[in-house]
């Protein structure tokens, strides 16, 4: 079994840090050798006769009722989403999904701890409203692949995933179409497309991420079924949800001789009334594609491997003009520089110096591109947004987001035609092919590097679970709400605060703001929530729960250099020289290279008033700038009680400035301002202190929340 490292979101291709070691100490095949047929299930013949390519599609399979084995499961363990269930294997079980992808790979679902763990979905999939449609675009289940007994080759009579090796058979695989993913909402159905060996880290796209721009979709869907078994015939478009099956693999030598090789069994989901079939109309692929597991080599280092990729054949000068440009443009407008010769113990003479010479030596793009990449996010570790723009996959979205909401600011103008010229288009289409390399090269060495402590692993200690959600909980694809303790207590889980949400949970939160219009006490819970809409949170959790208009004034700071005044403009009389302000709070007391500040005010006006006596803001940490932007008000205005963990800033600050390096074409971006509140209460290095600290080993924000107002505390009342 293969599950992502949780600390990394998806970078578009090839993801890979995967927690490995799940069938550690098996025997290895004998390499090259021709893969033998998998035994058929118990209860499955294969003396049934082929299948007609003509037969009706008017066939419809036979689904366990498991609904109330599928309501026991949740309430014993509420990380219950669902039901795998797949005819004639001993796949027939609850799927759970907490907060990362290593919990359950050692805990069953009641859990405890056990070797084969559970059958889990990535956690960074999201399931809606528990309707197929609603869920990611591709949604991935993974499971052990266990011999019974331990320690053989691939084999279906085994436990967990170990059950998918039926569909080696072709016989098997044509006799058995689909596999079926229940949850309360009903019986979902896919129809297998693919059945694959791969190796952990494919090209050109991964296959273990939730969503894909269109065009890597659908390289993913063609290179699935160049890898599949069988030519399945089943088409695959660009609006199709998939689900998809992984686990390890024994077919190319054991775990310790090969750890980066997976099987997995992929399906489309089918609409309501989509005719079905009694058998699929496959044929074998005479030549699948094999995985590649020459990139795992040793022999090759990953530098030696980038050093040869070449995509826009840069020289050595043209590198060092791209370099020259983004150090004269960071000295004259990245205020957060003096901090950053602080934090590296040298003079940014002295660091132009030491880095000069290596940058016009650099033999080849890949280098370049690496070096620079590094250099922003690890040695100057990201300090200020600073970082490369290096996901071509994601660059037209970008550019077309940007050009939609170009009147919004001088600054969004200036991204807007950045993001759009035609040197950054054609820049960045050109990093298109290299990057799925580059990224493996390295992924692949970061998980060569995991894997020589991995056959040792011991699971994390248990860490804290959430208190069971209310029962009456509903959905609308992303607003849950529900009512503890008959209405007393009302509880909303938002995890997008993106402005195209805005439109989909108005009513919704509305209409459950007056359903819950007697509840004492209010909790919202934007742990680990997404999406960078202030005006979510203005229009949909503030006003609705104030009764008078709710005013924050605050700080912005800049420097007045040539590129920033592209994004403001320091001629307006609002901005005045730091040297004529009061001081202002700032890490070790100055205000780093900042020449200019101005206040900023934020005004909410009411639109209530909303439910509760009392309001409770869990944070974790983890969310965006729109959550951090909600803990900030509701903090400043004394809204609510936060619970939890102090977030990484205010959410105040604008969206990163931007500069395209002359020759290259790449982009970088960096925080051009810094947002502070008078009191220096928060910032852009930190945000809202809670009311109530939460020590994420011990206790979650949504537990301490429930004490906190059982003990009959916290809470503004309103």
């Amino acid at each position: 079994m293969s599950a992502r490292n949780p600390g990394r979101m998806a970078a578009l291709v090839l993801a890979a840090a995967l927690a490995l070691g799940a069938c550690a100490g098996e025997e290895a095949a004998p390499k090259g050798e021709a893969p033998s047929l998998a035994a058929p299930a118990p209860g499955y013949s294969q003396e049934k006769p082929a299948p007609s390519a003509t037969e009706a599609p008017s066939y419809q399979p036979e689904v366990p009722d498991v609904a109330q084995l599928l309501r026991q499961s949740r309430r014993r363990n509420p990380d219950t989403v669902g039901w795998l269930y797949i005819p004639d294997t001993a796949i027939n079980e609850p799927v759970l999904q907490t907060s990362d992808n290593d919990y359950y790979r050692f805990h069953d679902e009641e859990k405890n701890y056990r070797e084969s763990g559970s059958v889990f979905v990535d956690y960074e999939c999201t399931l809606g409203d528990g309707r197929g449609g609603t869920f990611s675009q591709n949604t991935i289940l993974y499971g052990h692949n266990l011999g019974n007994p331990r320690g053989v080759k691939d084999d279906p009579q085994g436990e967990r995933f170990a059950q998918l090796m039926h569909f080696t058979d072709e016989t098997f695989a044509g006799r058995h179409p689909y596999f079926f993913f229940i949850t309360e909402q009903g019986v979902q159905t896919y129809e297998i497309f693919a059945v694959a060996y791969l190796d952990a880290n494919t090209e050109p796209v991964s296959y273990i991420l939730p969503e894909y721009p269109a065009a890597a979709f659908s390289l993913l869907i063609e290179d699935m079924k160049r890898r599949s078994l069988y030519d399945y015939g089943v088409p695959v478009g660009g609006e199709d949800k998939v689900m998809t099956l992984s686990c390890c693999s024994h077919k190319y030598g054991s775990e310790k001789e090969n750890p980066y090789q997976r099987f997995v069994v992929m399906g489309r989901l089918m609409e309501d009334g989509q005719p079905r079939q009694e058998t699929a109309h496959l044929r074998r692929n005479g030549q699948p594609k094999e995985p590649d597991f020459t990139k795992y080599s040793t022999e090759i280092t990953p530098d030696e491997r980038i050093a040869a990729l070449n995509w826009q054949n840069l020289g050595g000068g043209q590198m060092a003009e791209d370099f020259d440009a983004l150090f004269k443009t960071l000295e004259e407008n990245y205020p957060y520089l003096q901090s950053l010769e602080q934090r590296l113990g040298m003079t940014r003479q002295e660091l132009y110096q030491k880095l000069r010479p290596q940058i016009a030596a650099t033999g080849s793009d890949g280098d370049f591109y690496t070096g620079l990449h590094d250099l922003l996010s690890g040695t100057f570790k990201g300090l200020g947004g600073l970082r490369l723009e290096d996901d071509p996959y994601r660059f037209p979205e970008l550019a077309g987001e940007y050009q939609a909401r170009a009147g919004e600011s001088r600054l969004i103008s200036q991204l807007s035609a950045l993001y759009n010229s035609a040197q950054a288009q054609e820049s960045y289409q050109k990093l298109g092919e290299p990057y799925g390399l580059i990224d493996t090269y390295r992924s692949v060495y970061s998980q060569m590097q995991y894997t020589k402590t991995s056959w040792d692993y011991r699971p994390a200690p248990a860490r804290p679970q959430n208190p069971a959600l209310p029962q009456n909980l509903r959905s609308n694809g992303n607003v849950q709400a529900g009512l503890y303790e008959g209405g007393r207590i009302a509880y909303i889980r938002i995890p997008d605060l993106s402005e195209e949400r805005i439109g989909p949970d108005r009513d919704f939160l509305l209409d459950f703001y007056r359903q819950a219009a007697g509840a004492q006490s209010v909790i919202l819970d934007l742990c680990g929530s997404t999406g960078d809409s202030r005006e979510y949170v203005d229009g949909l959790l503030l006003a609705p729960n104030i009764r008078e208009p709710l005013t924050l004034r605050y700080w912005q700071l800049s420097r007045a250099g040539e590129r920033n005044s592209k994004f403001f403009d320091f001629s307006d009389p609002a901005w005045r020289p730091v040297s004529e302000l009061p001081r202002l709070f700032w890490p070790g007391g100055g205000i780093g290279g900042f020449t200019h500040a101005r206040m900023l005010e934020r005004r909410v006006e009411p639109a209530g008033p909303g439910p509760g006596e009392r309001l409770y803001l869990l944070t974790d940490g983890r969310g965006e700038r729109a959550a951090r932007y909600a803990a900030t008000m509701m903090k400043s205005g004394g809204l609510a009680t936060l619970i939890g963990t102090r977030p990484a800033s205010g959410g105040l600050e604008e969206e990163p400035a931007a500069l395209a390096l002359p020759q290259s074409g790449w982009i970088v971006r960096y925080s051009a301002d810094y947002t502070l509140l008078p009191n220096g209460s928060c910032s852009n290095l930190s945000g809202a202190r809670p009311d109530v600290a939460v020590d994420p080993a011990k206790e979650t924000p949504l537990a301490a929340c429930l004490r906190v107002i059982s003990e009959g505390g916290g809470g503004f009342p309103q």
